[in-house]
């Protein structure tokens, strides 16, 4: 074209933008065994069938969460981060995809705490996997203080309720996910769910979690498993799955 002018792009097939600069990650699905790409910019993350895991969905899943209660308490405190709490998203993500979700089959919940507690969603407001894994996704992050007690407390008291879906003649989990350490009174937390015969497990990342107040949190040291750092939960998708089923 003359100079000055200006001109449109005529993109191939997977590109897009003025002049075509920006590939779409999605265009062909990278994801495996069917598993549902969503473009995240310039890169994209998965969202994995049942029975399958990893970033491209390529491991075959040999846990199957069914017939039971779970709960997500996750910590959303300032000390994570925004691209962290993306990351612990990510991993109950994964953990749903091994999953059979139904109203006969397994139902999910979630918490998020930080200074106080927020509803994610309830144990009746999905019974479909993509419904429950597109809500986590979009869970908002709070950033501010940690009371993991709250977190605890709220979804003992809020979802684990049978006006919300909870069936206390299944098996009922917890799954808490911290960062760090509080003076709450994760103990009371604790006796509460275990009265009402609900199991807790406990994640603790980095090195400001205290190992003692995730044994309280848990009640048992076999329920709790403490890692490094956030790129490395998916190593305790197995771990976890097992924890949960209690298989």
């Amino acid at each position: 074209n003359p100079a000055g002018s200006t001109h449109t792009c005529i993109c191939p097939p997977g590109f897009t933008g003025v002049n075509c600069q920006n590939p779409q990650p999605c265009f062909i699905n990278p994801c495996l065994h069917g598993g549902t790409c969503h473009p995240l910019g310039l890169s994209f993350n998965c969202t994995c069938p049942p029975h399958y895991t990893g970033p491209l969905c390529q491991n075959v899943f040999g846990c199957n969460i069914d017939n039971l209660d779970l709960v997500f308490v996750a910590d959303s405190s300032g000390s994570i981060g925004l691209p962290n709490f993306q990351t612990v998203l990510s991993f109950l993500i994964d953990l749903v995809s091994q999953a059979t979700i139904g109203p006969n089959h397994a139902r999910v919940g979630m918490a998020e705490f930080s200074s106080n507690p927020q509803n994610v969603l309830y144990l009746d407001s999905y019974y479909l996997v993509g419904q429950i894994q597109s809500a986590i996704r979009n869970t908002s992050y709070i950033g501010t203080g940690t009371n993991i007690a709250s977190g605890m407390n709220y979804a003992l008291n809020n979802i684990f309720t049978i006006q919300h879906g909870s069936r206390p003649s299944l098996r009922r989990v917890m799954l808490v996910l911290t960062d760090g350490q509080d003076g709450s009174n994760v103990l009371a937390a604790h006796n509460t769910a275990a009265q009402l015969g609900i199991t807790v497990i406990a994640i603790g990342v980095g090195v400001a979690t205290d190992a003692q107040e995730l044994v309280t949190i848990a009640g048992s040291p076999a329920r709790v498993h403490n890692i490094a750092n956030f790129a490395n939960l998916t190593q305790l998708t197995d771990w976890t799955c097992h924890q949960i089923t209690g298989n």
